[in-house]
C-alpha cells in the first residue's frame, strides 16, 4: 500500500494534499519474527556414564556434510572403564578355564577310584569260595572284601557324579560371570561410539542455547537428553513471530501476511499464519508477554536462513473494492467528520463517512471519490500563512 503526498497546482499549492485511493485496504499489524526451517535434525546428549564434557564442537553456523564430526565428548573415563572391564572379563574366561581343569582332574581322580575299586571287587570274586577246605574266617574275609568293594564302586561313580554336577552349576555361574561381563564391555564400546555425534546429512549447524541462554562451548557437561545441535532442512522455511499479548486476540490461524527480510528490505515474500500459541509467554529481561505465531511462507528463497530478522504483517483485515485517505485528512466537528477536498473553486469542506483504519489510513464509505484531492492540513489556516521566502 503507497502513500502519494501532492501539491495542488492551483493558488493552493502551498497546502500538501493526498489523493483518495481505491482497491482491497488492509488492515495489517507490524511485528518481529525470525526465519528458521520447517524441519530439523536434533543432536542430543547420548546414553553416557556420568556427565563427560564435550572436548571439540562444531561452530555455529558452520555448513557441513554428511558423516562430518559434530560434536564430541571426552573420551578418557570411558577408555579406562574399557580397560577395566576387559580384565575383568579376561579373568572370568580364566576362571573358567581353570574350573574345567579342576574338573578334569576331579574327574580323573574319580574315575581312578572306580578302577580302582572294580580291580577290588575282581579280586575279592576271585578270592571267594564256599569249598569246606577253605577256612571260614577266610571265606567270610572274601565275602566281606567283595561287599566292600561293590560299595566302593557305587561311591566312587556318585563322587564322580556330584563332582560334575557341583562343576556344572560352578561353570553355570562362571558362564553368566562372562556374559555380563561382555555385556559391559559392549555397553561402554557401545558408548565411546556414541561419543563422536557426526551430521546425518548435509546442512548447516546451529548450535542449541544451554542453561544459560548462551550457546553450548567446549568443556560443557551437558545432562543426557540435552540438545546439543540442530541441522535445519533448508528446503522449506518459515517463520517465527511474536505479537503482543495487547494484540494478542487481532491474530487467527489463516490470516494472509507479508514477510520482508531485514537483510533484504526490497523482496518481500507473501505467507500465513499456519499456527497460533494458546497462552502468551514472557520474553526478554524486561519479561514482556508475547504470543507466538508461526508463519508459513509462499515461497523458500536461497537468502533465507536461519536465524535471520524479519518484518511480518499480518494481514487483520480486508476491504475489497474500497476507498481510503490519510488519517491526518479526516477533521473532526462534534459527531461530523470531514476533509477538505480541492475543486475548481478552491477548497471546500466535505463530510465524509468513515469505516475501517489502520495506522495511517482509513476507509471512507461515502463523501468522495477515487482520484479527489484532500488536504492533510487545515487549508483555511495554512494560506493565511505568508508565503516562505524564496
Amino acid at each position: 500500500m503507497v502513500i502519494l503526498l501532492l501539491a495542488c497546482g492551483s493558488s493552493s499549492d502551498r497546502v500538501p494534499t493526498a489523493p483518495v485511493q481505491s482497491g482491497t485496504f488492509q488492515v495489517r499489524l507490524a511485528v518481529p519474527g525470525t526465519v528458521e526451517a520447517v524441519k530439523e535434525t536434533v543432536l542430543r546428549t547420548p546414553e553416557l556414564k556420568g556427565r563427560p564434557s564435550i572436548a571439540w564442537l562444531a561452530k555455529h553456523g558452520s555448513i557441513v556434510a554428511k558423516g562430518d564430526r559434530i560434536v564430541e565428548f571426552d573420551r578418557l573415563e570411558l577408555e579406562k572403564r574399557l580397560d577395566t572391564a576387559l580384565n575383568e572379563l579376561e579373568l572370568a574366561r580364566t576362571k573358567i578355564l581353570q574350573n574345567e581343569a579342576k574338573l578334569a582332574l576331579s574327574v580323573a581322580d574319580a574315575s581312578a577310584g572306580i578302577t580302582k575299586a572294580e580291580l577290588d571287587l575282581e579280586l575279592a570274586r576271585m578270592r571267594r569260595t564256599e569249598s569246606d577246605t577253605v577256612p571260614l574266617v577266610d571265606r567270610e574275609e572274601a565275602r566281606v572284601s567283595e561287599v566292600k568293594s561293590s560299595m566302593a564302586i557305587e561311591s566312587a561313580r556318585s563322587s564322580l557324579d556330584s563332582v560334575k554336577l557341583e562343576s556344572r552349576a560352578e561353570t553355570q555361574l562362571l558362564q553368566l560371570e562372562v556374559a555380563q561381563k561382555e555385556r559391559e564391555v559392549e555397553k561402554i564400546r557401545d558408548q565411546l561410539e556414541h561419543t563422536v555425534l557426526t551430521a546425518p546429512s548435509d546442512g548447516v549447524v546451529l548450535l542449541k542455547t544451554n542453561w544459560d541462554d548462551t550457546h553450548w562451548k567446549v568443556g560443557n557437561s551437558p545432562w543426557q537428553g540435552s540438545e546439543l545441535a540442530a541441522l535445519p532442512d533448508l528446503s522449506e522455511m518459515k517463520v517465527e513471530a511474536e505479537v503482543h499479548e495487547v494484540d494478542s486476540t487481532r491474530v487467527a490461524v489463516g490470516q494472509k501476511a507479508v514477510v520482508t527480510l531485514e537483510a533484504f528490505p526490497d523482496a518481500p515474500v507473501g505467507g500465513e499464519v499456519a499456527k497460533v500459541a494458546d497462552l502468551a509467554v514472557a520474553k526478554g529481561e524486561d519479561g514482556i508477554k508475547v504470543l507466538e505465531v508461526e508463519v508459513s511462507l509462499d515461497e523458500t528463497r536461497e537468502e533465507m536462513k536461519p536465524g535471520l530478522s524479519a518484518r511480518v504483517e499480518l494481514v487483520l483485515d480486508e476491504v475489497p473494492d474500497a476507498l481510503w485517505i490519510p488519517i491526518e485528512s479526516v477533521w473532526k466537528d462534534g459527531e461530523e467528520r470531514y476533509v477538505w477536498t480541492s475543486g475548481l473553486t478552491g477548497w471546500s469542506r466535505t463530510p465524509v463517512v468513515l469505516g475501517t483504519e489502520n495506522d495511517t489510513h482509513v476507509v471512507v464509505t461515502s463523501g468522495v471519490a477515487a482520484g479527489d484531492l484532500v488536504a492533510l492540513v487545515d487549508p483555511q489556516t495554512e494560506l493565511e500563512r505568508p508565503p516562505a521566502e524564496p
